[in-house]
């Protein structure tokens, strides 16, 4: 039974939350989840990632009733499958973000409509042995030869940049958030990833747009995340669970705090938060 019957939907990250850091879906996890849909509650995944690159996730859990992606830009009902919102950058915004991005020699991934491709920037292989590793393949890669054509004729939704080095991610993130403050809400997706989303658009706005069209309100949201792109999600929820890999700044301001996400989290979570009465894997 749920604990609060004013509960009637939650929102789950992915990467740190729904996933291991093997990228992995625990049987805990989907077990869990889908006791959850048992017991009549929505389920959202709220993520950083493209739909295509989040789907997946929804498939193996099943039953998920709403994909909101690139942090809010997107919205994708599953049930019906079809897309039923999408913003995109203006392109003066993605030029200027590119060009940041040169200067400092550091290339990214833009998300599109349907689609992912590569800046490639030559002077930065670390970059690109990363993207390749998450993303595999790439049909598209642009330069700085063409890549502003590209755009003129593409709808970008986000960029993305990631660094092995945590400290530099930190401070490309502080100097990026200084530089962009009026026109792109830069955040971190993870402590490693850096990411250039529409200002005024985050995961939080997305998931009102479906309290909305189910007639439910904030009061109705469970959400949970680890990372600095949940916050808006987090701090809206009427319950909002931290991981215990958050960041420290997501813990405090989450009501509760589970394990992480590689030792039974959401398991956790759900149980001892959600449920009223349940065992949890100790």
């Amino acid at each position: 039974m749920v604990k609060n019957k004013e509960h009637k939907i939650m929102a789950f990250d992915v990467d740190g939350t729904l996933i291991t850091d093997n990228r992995k879906i625990l049987d805990s996890t989907i077990k869990s989840v889908q006791e959850l849909q048992k017991h009549g509650v929505k389920t959202v995944i709220c993520t950083g990632r493209s739909y295509c690159n989040s789907v997946h996730v929804a498939e193996a859990i099943g039953k998920i009733d709403y994909i909101v992606s690139c942090n809010g830009a997107q919205i994708y009902d599953v049930v019906n499958k079809k897309l039923i919102y999408s913003q995109s950058h203006d392109v003066k915004i993605t030029k200027l973000i590119l060009k940041a991005l040169s200067e400092i020699s550091v290339s990214a991934v833009l998300y599109g409509e349907h689609e992912t491709y590569l800046y490639d920037n030559k002077n930065d292989k670390e970059s690109r042995q990363l993207f390749e590793g998450f993303y595999g393949e790439f049909k598209t890669h642009l330069s700085d030869d063409n890549v502003e054509d590209f755009i003129e004729n593409n709808n970008i939704v986000k960029v993305i940049i990631y660094f092995d080095d945590v400290k530099r991610a930190a401070k490309i993130s502080k100097m990026m958030k200084t530089r962009f403050a009026d026109v792109v809400y830069v955040v971190r997706g993870s402590d490693r990833a850096v990411e250039f989303c529409i200002k005024g658009i985050n995961k939080s706005t997305g998931i009102l747009k479906i309290l909305e069209s189910m007639k439910l309100s904030p009061d109705n949201l469970v959400a949970i995340g680890d990372s600095e792109n949940d916050i808006e999600m987090l701090k809206l929820a009427n319950l909002g669970i931290a991981m215990g890999n958050a960041l420290p700044e997501v813990k405090a301001i989450s009501d509760e705090i589970t394990k992480n996400n590689n030792d039974h989290g959401i398991e956790h979570a759900i149980n001892k938060y959600v449920f009223s009465t349940k065992k949890e894997n100790e």
